[in-house]
């Protein structure tokens, strides 16, 4: 008898849970369907200004399936929530209806294309301020021109077209244009004279910025947007997309993508720090992790020679210094090469320039771990500025000037028998 009544106890519980389950799904869903009107099955929505002539349509893009707006010969990305909010009021206001409403002082007319019931829909003045401004709750009320009414509609994100599949984008500022390429994985600053890698969490970093990237409001038009700060092009399957960065006189801040004629506004915080995450991917750190068994060093004015070799199981390391006829030849610890290879693990680029003249060559600095594998960097110095180029790759790149102290005050130490090492 106990055994009976706890099994229908048990049995009432779940019986009653998956009643609460079913009201809740089928609730929540009837609510939503009441106010979205079942917009899974439509289509399309054309809206059009019957004053001004102007339309523009929210349709499903036959691609991804999300919606998207259409005007002229442009698109862009929908806010699917303003969609949705859109189309419950027009079913609404369509309900209310009342066969023989006087629609003579009309402005606006929306047709709704949908597999189930199409419906076309004329709004007085009034009516076609409040669905739309029910779309779009910045809106207040008012006349509301054609640009104002479909800007409510669209997508804040501002790279829209290209985004998990971008395998190359190029970016153009002040230091030049350069363009970064995805290959089994990695990405590589990649041009017609360079092909180095870039860390892959700084390339990461840069796109989730600019991919959540989110306008503050739209317009159609700007007299003077200002000067374009940075450029970026994404480059994917089957798209792609140019947006500029720019600064106006006026202290606004805008994001244009090329897709649409329209100008995005940004915070300034937000256009400074993909500025600068840009400049973060030129920041090349050219020693790091190198593996080698020869280290040599060259100055080419004096024609001063230094070269460095490990003697392998012995925990040294042979020096060698040549100038003029004079030979040293010593060991040294393999710390004293540590201390080396320690400041050169922390070079790193701080620009890039892309013509140069090769005679200002100061010095050279070749790794080299066996016969056939060796890596060669070329020093220059220009109006006290201090470069480095990579043998075979036709961009440089200036890094900061105490390098230089830092550097030779260790290869000094090593030719203390010798006449002292001037660069």
């Amino acid at each position: 008898m106990r055994r009976r009544t706890i099994f229908f106890i048990c049995l009432n519980v779940v019986l009653w849970s998956f009643f609460v389950h079913w009201i809740w799904v089928n609730g929540s869903s009837s609510m939503r369907g009441r106010k979205s009107g079942k917009l899974r099955f439509v289509d399309r929505i054309l809206v059009h200004n019957l004053e001004s002539g102007f339309a523009f349509s929210l349709q499903k893009s036959q691609k991804s399936g999300r919606w998207e707006a259409a005007w002229g010969d442009s698109s862009w990305p929908a806010n699917a929530f303003a969609v949705e909010r859109f189309y419950g009021e027009l079913n609404d206001l369509f309900g209310k209806r009342k066969i023989g409403d006087n629609l003579s002082r009309c402005t606006h007319e929306v047709t709704i294309f949908s597999k189930n019931a199409p419906k076309n829909i004329k709004l007085n003045a009034e009516e076609a301020e409040a669905v739309l401004i029910s779309a779009n709750s910045s809106l207040s009320s008012g006349k509301i021109s054609d640009d104002v009414a479909l800007v409510g509609f669209l997508s804040s994100k501002i790279f829209s077209r290209v985004k998990d599949d971008c395998k190359i984008f190029k970016v153009k500022f002040d230091a030049g244009e350069f363009v970064f390429a995805k290959r089994n994985g990695r990405w590589f600053l990649d041009d017609l004279t360079a092909h180095l890698e870039v860390k892959c969490d700084l390339i990461a970093n840069f796109l989730n910025e600019i991919f959540t990237l989110e306008a503050e409001g739209v317009c159609h038009s700007y007299d003077d947007p200002g000067q374009c700060n940075l450029s970026i092009t994404l480059y994917g399957g089957n798209a792609s997309e140019r947006v500029d960065f720019l600064s106006s006189g006026e202290g606004l801040f805008f994001a244009e993508n090329a897709a649409v004629d329209m100008f995005f506004f940004v915070e300034r915080e937000k256009i400074f720090k993909i500025i600068d995450m840009a400049r973060d991917l030129l920041k090349y750190q050219f020693f790091h992790a190198l593996k080698c068994e020869d280290i040599n060093v060259v100055l080419v004015a004096s024609d001063e020679h230094f070269n460095f070799h490990d003697l392998k199981n012995q925990d040294k390391w042979q020096f060698t210094y040549s100038k003029k006829g004079k030979l040293l030849v010593r060991e040294i610890s393999k710390e004293y090469v540590n201390s080396m290879l320690e400041v050169l693990n922390q070079v790193e680029s701080i620009g890039i320039v892309q013509d140069f003249y090769e005679e200002d060559k100061q010095f050279t600095i070749t790794f080299s771990d066996g016969p056939d594998n060796s890596k060669t960097f070329n020093f220059y110095k220009v109006d006290e500025k201090l470069f480095v180029g990579i043998d075979g790759q036709g961009i440089k790149f200036e890094i900061k000037n105490s390098f230089c102290p830092m550097f030779f005050h260790i290869l000094r130490s090593h030719a203390a028998k010798s006449e002292d090492v001037v660069l």
